[in-house]
Order: structure tokens, then C-alpha cells, then sequence
């Protein structure tokens, strides 16, 4: 202490003034904050309002904001795009990305829960899935595995949501079985994986019987029951021969609503592709799992991904 008086006794008149005010101003915020705790609800929701009011150019709201984006948008119709301080369930304020127009046909209001691009060499795969990288193109998929084998990453989000829209657009690698194998990349919520939506990979565009995506013209083998018509599926390979087991086909990518040739060309017809929409029918605060099933081997098959958006509200 002594030490810090005798510091500061060095300091000149105004830099010592400087230095009480801003002492000042921290003991002020703190009793702003101490006092703003002490708030109800409906207090607290008031002065957010009046906050807007008087600051509606700042896209960084204050830790009294709203507890989801669309209830930004809702009590501010002209809110942007943009990073915002949410309540989460707990009522603890979170800095969270606001996607404010319009994403799948749903209006605006949107919670960015993650976001990936693997042709910017910067980006680095998550946690719990492997980098392939030759072919000219960079992606994420499964841990090397000799046999059938299942990897995942996590996105945790935290916060209600009912709906959830996005895209995942990925490769083939090798030969994936379609429907037959269940080969797939699936999006699942929470400990119990409930379904959402699932990305099948087909052989080939050509008929490969029992292979071929459902959606195509010759498609033999339907998906299971659950995934329901919650899907979308897609080959990159237009020829039987040679299988090409260790090619990543990155020439013509998977799901996303370009170059379904032959048989397949109904895959992508589909209203929103290369996004999708799934409305839950409930809330929850789940953590979003992307799984990828494969029943054969890595040196086989599998279908890493390389770019995806997911939204909540």
C-alpha cells in the first residue's frame, strides 16, 4: 500500500484527477449493477425499452436484453444483424450472433449456433471429427476407422429454441451405400439424439440397385422411418467403374441443390435446398450433436463435411 501511495504520489495534479474519476465512475457502474439486480422482471424489461430508445443505432444491447432474437426483432422490428447481449434460461447475459432477415421461409430472428467454411484455410475442424484434406478441397468427417464406425461433434446452444434451419454441403468419399447402409451425416439434439434432419450419400447417380438415393427415380430403399422425409440425399459419382475408393469427389459437391444428374434429378428439386427447416413441435435447450454413420470402414466410405450454418429460434 505504501508503495502504491508513493506511485501515486508521482503522478501530476491532472492525471491524479484522472484517476479519482475513474475510481468514481467504477463504484457508480458497480452500484448501477447492484441496483439493477434488485429490479423485477418487468422493471428490468422497461428499462431495456427505454435503453433502445435512447440508443438505436447500438447493436450490442445491454445485459437486460431479451432472452432470445427474435424477441429483439419482435420489440424492435428495425433490429439488424448482429451481435447481442441475451438472458440466457438462467438469466445470465450471453454476446450472441442474430441473424435478423429472413432465413428458411421463417421470418428473421435467428440464434447463429455455429458456422463453418473449410475452404478458408484458417479454419480448423471441431473437436471429434478428423481433417481430410486432398482433391483439391479441405473437409471434416469421421475418425480413421477400419470398420463401421460413428464420430460426432457437439454444438451447444443454451437457449429455448423450437425451430431449427440450415445447411450442411459436404463430399463423397469412396463408395457410401445410401439408404441400404444408412450411411449418413445426421443433425440429432440432446442426449437422446432425437432427430432433426440427415444427410444420405449414394454410390452413384446411375441406378445401383438397392443404393440409390429415395429420392430418385429408381429409388428402391426407403429411409428409416424416423428420419422420415426430414433428408436430402445426393451421389457426386456418375460412373460405375473403377470405385474410386479413396477419391473425395469435390467436382461436384453433396447437398447442395446443384448437379443432380440421371435418376437423381428430383434430389434436388426440393423446396429450400440447399437449406433446411424442422419445426420441433416443442422447446428445448438441447445441445445439437452432427453424427456421422457409416457401416463400412474409413478407407471405404464416409462423407466429411465442409461448410454449414445452423440457426435456431
Amino acid at each position: 500500500m505504501q508503495s502504491m501511495e508513493t506511485s501515486i504520489d508521482l503522478l501530476s495534479e491532472t492525471q491524479k484527477t484522472t484517476l479519482e474519476t475513474l475510481n468514481t465512475t467504477s463504484q457508480s457502474m458497480q452500484s448501477i449493477e447492484a441496483r439493477i439486480d434488485l429490479l423485477s422482471e418487468t422493471q428490468k424489461t422497461t428499462l431495456n425499452d427505454l435503453y433502445e430508445k435512447l440508443n438505436p443505432e447500438d447493436p450490442v444491447k445491454s445485459s437486460l436484453s431479451r432472452r432470445s432474437c427474435a424477441e429483439v426483432l419482435e420489440h424492435s422490428p428495425n433490429s439488424l444483424s448482429g451481435c447481442y447481449n441475451l438472458s440466457d434460461p438462467n438469466g445470465q447475459p450471453h454476446s450472441v450472433y442474430c441473424h435478423m432477415d429472413n432465413l428458411c421461409n421463417s421470418g428473421g430472428g435467428w440464434k447463429l449456433v455455429t458456422k463453418l467454411d473449410m475452404t478458408n484455410i484458417n479454419e480448423n475442424c471441431p473437436t471429434g471429427l478428423r481433417l481430410y484434406h486432398r482433391d483439391g478441397g479441405r473437409a471434416c468427417g469421421r475418425q480413421e476407422s477400419a470398420t463401421r464406425s460413428y464420430s460426432r461433434t457437439i454444438f451447444p446452444v443454451n437457449y429455448e429454441y423450437s425451430q431449427v434451419c440450415g445447411k450442411v454441403i459436404g463430399y463423397q468419399k469412396g463408395h457410401p451405400d445410401g439408404p441400404v447402409g444408412n450411411d449418413r451425416v445426421s443433425l440429432t439434439h440432446g442426449t437422446t439424439r432425437s432427430h432433426i434432419w440427415s444427410f444420405l450419400a449414394a454410390p452413384s447417380e446411375v441406378h445401383i440397385k438397392f443404393s440409390n438415393c429415395p429420392c430418385s427415380s429408381d429409388g428402391a430403399v426407403d429411409v428409416p422411418s424416423y428420419i422420415g422425409s426430414d433428408y436430402y440425399c445426393e451421389s457426386a459419382r456418375t460412373s460405375l467403374d473403377p470405385l474410386y475408393l479413396d477419391r473425395l469427389f469435390t467436382d461436384d459437391p453433396l447437398w447442395d441443390g446443384k448437379n443432380c444428374n440421371f435418376n437423381e434429378a428430383a434430389c434436388c428439386k426440393r423446396p429450400l435446398i440447399p437449406w433446411f427447416h424442422k419445426n420441433l413441435g416443442y422447446t428445448t435447450t438441447d445441445y445439437i450433436e452432427m453424427g456421422f454413420y457409416f457401416n463400412e470402414g474409413t478407407h471405404d466410405e464416409d462423407s466429411p463435411v465442409f461448410q454449414y450454418e445452423i440457426y435456431v429460434k
